[in-house]
Order: C-alpha cells, then structure tokens, then sequence
C-alpha cells in the first residue's frame, strides 16, 4: 500500500507542475525528507540489533554446501537465479520504454499526463493487482500447493519483457500489460515458502545462505543489461526474455525431480 501511495503522489506532482525538472527536485525533497524520519522513527524505536556479523556470512557460505549437495536444490538455486538475473537486466529500463521509445501519454479525468507521469499510473496499476491478488494466491497455494502458482508466477516474470518490448504504444494496452505483470507476485509467497520448505530440508541455516548465492550472481546482470540495451533495447529484452525461460525451464526440471505432489504436503 505504500508503494501505491506513493507511485499516486509522484502522479500527481509531475502532472501538476509545467516541466519535469521542478517536479521531480519536489519529489527528490519529499523522498529524502521522509528517509530521514523513518531513520529517526527506526532508530529511536528500533533495538538495533539485527546486523548481520562477517562471521555469520561466512558461516553462511560454509553452510551453502548442503544445498549444492542436493540435485533437486541446485536446480532450485539454478532456477531461481536465472530468474533473478533476467529480471535485473531490463526492470531498470522499463521507465525508458514508455517515455523515451514508446513515448505514451494519456487523458485520465480530463488531466493530461505526460510519458513520466503515465509511468506512474502503470506502477499504481501493477502494485494495485499485487495487492488484489495475494490473499487469492494464498488460498491457491493453500489448496493445490505452492508449486503451480509458483511455476505460473517465474513464468509470467521471463515472458513480461518479451511483452513490453513488442506491444504497441497504446496506453490501454500497456495498461494491462502492468496488471498482468502484478499477477507474478501472487505467487512470491508461494515461492518463499517453496524455496524455505526445501532449503531448510537440507540444511536448518541454509535459507540466508540461499539468497545470498542468488542476489551475488544477480549482480552484473544490471551491467550486462545496460551494454545490451545501448546497443539495441530489443536485444536486451530478447535476452532477458530467453535467460528467463531458461531460468523457468530448470525450475520445471526442479519439480520433476521432487515431483508434483510434494508441493500439497
């Protein structure tokens, strides 16, 4: 709910102010404003004690091998990065597609909204699908187990570039594009607690460990997206699109593995 707020309160400053310049120097006040009070409300409320030590990270990656010691956990990790990796390449140039090659803007009750502006709506729209969608998934998840909506959310997160790259510039379009892209995080919880169930089998203090292989090698993907995406925005999110598929296609090699019905237990 914040990030819709928020997204609505960018809206509404870059439509009401005449240039982009001036309203986003108000919007960069209002963030940092705001970052410092929450550091104060964290600090004078907060025990301060949820550090993460060099020792426990290098316990961490020592605690690692177990997982690696696992067919089905490696393909999991495998999967899971791809996925990730994909994702970092193009989700910072999704901005750039709508106000610099697509270049939509849109009337919404009577106001018009420039490029930048119509962004936001798009953020708005996708976070508020998250939220429409996550109790639903929970009782998917519930009911058939985690493994569908999880395959169906990593499936949804490769295809969204290929999408967004090829779709005409027609708000309406677009529009539904970003409230499909919500419905992937319907199954985020699912997949936390898929990776957790199967992670923490292996090893009790494995799942740290899990996420910090996955976010290092996410790392460069960002670089390697931007060298992509100057020398053509469709080759990087071809790319990306490909990697994920990649990424979904060793997840589905994980589910074999411990099978479909391991995912209702």
């Amino acid at each position: 709910m914040g990030f819709l707020v928020g997204f609505l309160v960018v809206v509404g400053l870059l439509a009401t102010t005449v240039k982009f310049i001036p309203g986003f120097q108000i919007l960069l006040a209002l963030t940092a404003s705001t970052s410092l009070m929450i550091t104060v409300i964290q600090h004078v409320l907060g025990e301060g004690n949820s550090s993460v030590t060099g020792e426990q990270i290098v316990s961490s990656a020592h605690v690692l091998l177990p997982i690696c010691s696992r067919p089905s956990n490696r393909r999991l990790l495998v999967g899971d990065a791809l996925i990730r990796f994909a994702n970092g390449m193009v989700s910072i140039f999704f901005v750039l597609i709508v106000t610099d090659i697509l270049r939509i803007d849109a009337t919404i009750f009577d106001h018009h909204l420039e490029p930048t502006a119509f962004f936001g709506v798009l953020l708005a729209i996708e976070t508020f699908i998250v939220a429409l969608s996550l109790r639903p998934g929970a009782e998917i998840a519930r009911r058939a187990g985690p493994i569908p909506i999880a395959v169906a959310s990593i499936l949804i997160t490769a295809l969204f570039p290929l999408f967004y790259i090829t779709i005409p510039a027609n708000p309406a379009v677009v529009g539904l594009l970003f409230a499909f892209s919500g419905l992937r995080f319907a199954g985020l919880p699912a997949r936390k607690a898929l990776i957790a169930d199967q992670i923490t089998s292996a090893h009790s203090r494995t799942v740290d460990s899990y996420y910090l292989v996955r976010e290092t090698v996410a790392v460069p993907s960002a670089l390697i997206g931007g060298w992509l995406y100057g020398i053509n925005p469709k080759l990087a999110f071809g790319l990306a699109t490909v990697i994920g598929l990649l990424g979904v296609l060793e997840f589905l090699r994980f589910v074999a593995q411990i099978g479909w019905s391991d995912s209702e237990q």
